[in-house]
Formats: structure tokens, sequence, C-alpha cells
């Protein structure tokens, strides 16, 4: 498998995490906050916002924490930036942020509705029989640029809340098109993540 090779304590913090970091850990403690989000999601999400383009609309699926959700809020790189969880996150978004509670394995939004569709450390947590449609339908509303990410070369046993495995061969059969870029944790013995890149025709 061809990849790219990343090692995350090399990427710098963009400004804007930097500064969401800084006002979390005056707020909660630096030890409170990096046992919550260790420095390396900050690194992956920096890293993960570098390679999202400008464009007109943006769709997040499951935004987690919502911290890269703020980044991008405050960027203004979006006219509409839309988000997706099964979670209920109403109340909590960017006042921009359009927040709608669906699963990814069911989206409501017409063909090709988003410049971008983010998906970030979802799909490794979804029942089988959802895997693909929710993959099917991440590409559908898509006609720019999807960026995914997922763990990489996951040891065995899975813990309690992941339901999917990633290797090689896997990865190669379910994303055959996608650039992807291996994002080392550090220490090296960590799981890695796996940024997995496709781009549609607009």
């Amino acid at each position: 498998m061809r990849a790219n090779l990343v090692q995350l304590s090399a990427v710098d913090l963009h400004p804007l995490a930097a500064e969401l970091r800084e006002a979390l850990v005056q707020r909660v403690g630096e030890e409170k906050h990096s046992k919550s989000f260790p420095l390396y999601d900050w690194q992956r999400i920096s890293y993960a916002f570098g390679r999202i383009p400008r464009g007109d609309s943006l769709l997040e699926v499951g935004p987690g924490k919502r911290y890269l959700t703020q980044m991008l809020a405050k960027s203004r790189r979006y006219q509409r930036q839309a988000a997706i969880d099964i979670v209920d996150h109403t109340g909590k978004m960017p006042k921009q942020v359009e927040f709608r509670q669906m699963s990814v394995a069911e989206l409501d939004f017409p063909d090709k509705s988003f410049d971008t569709v983010l998906c970030m450390e979802v799909l490794e947590h979804l029942d089988t029989p959802l895997l693909q449609p929710a993959i099917d339908h991440l590409r559908r509303v898509c006609r720019g640029r999807l960026i995914m990410s997922v763990p990489y070369l996951e040891p065995l046993p899975l813990p309690s809340y992941h339901l999917q495995r990633f290797d090689t061969a896997r990865v190669l059969e379910m994303f055959p098109h996608a650039t992807m870029t291996v994002l080392f944790k550090e220490p090296v013995t960590r799981v890695p993540w796996l940024l997995l890149e496709e781009r549609f025709d607009r």
C-alpha cells in the first residue's frame, strides 16, 4: 500500500487549534485536558485542517468534542457549514453551524450537496451492516473532496467501543482510489490513524 507517512510530533498546532487548546487548559488545567484530548489529537486535527480545501459548503460527520468544528467556524472558510451526529449537539454548536441529528448511514441530503465532506474517527464505531451504506452516502453527498480517518492496524481484540478493524487489505478493498496518509502518534507503539482522501468531479 502506498501511503504518505506523517509523524504527528512534528506537526505544529494550527493557530486556531493552539488558541482553542489554551482556552481549554486555562479552564480545566493541563493534566485534566491532556487526559481527555492528548496533544497528538490536536496535532491530528491541525494536520487535517490543513488538508481541508476552501469552498462554499462543508459537512462534518460525527463532530465529537467539536474542536475541529469550532476551528472551521472561526476560519470562515465556508458559506455553509453543516454537521450531523447520532448524538444531539443542539445548542452546543457555533451559531453558524447547521446541525441535524441523524446517522451517517442515512444521510438525508441531496446528491452532491457539499464541496467537502469530513468524517473523522466515525467509521470504526459502526456495525457491519451500516458500514458500506455509510461510505456510499458520504460519497453520494460529496461533490469535491471526501476526507476520512480511521484507526489503522489496530491490535485484536478491539476495544469495546470499536466495531470495525482496518488493515491494509480491507483499506485497499474499500477505498481503492483514496490518497492515504498514515499519522503516527508518539510513542509509535500507539495505534496510528489512517487519513483517507477521495476526490470527485464537481
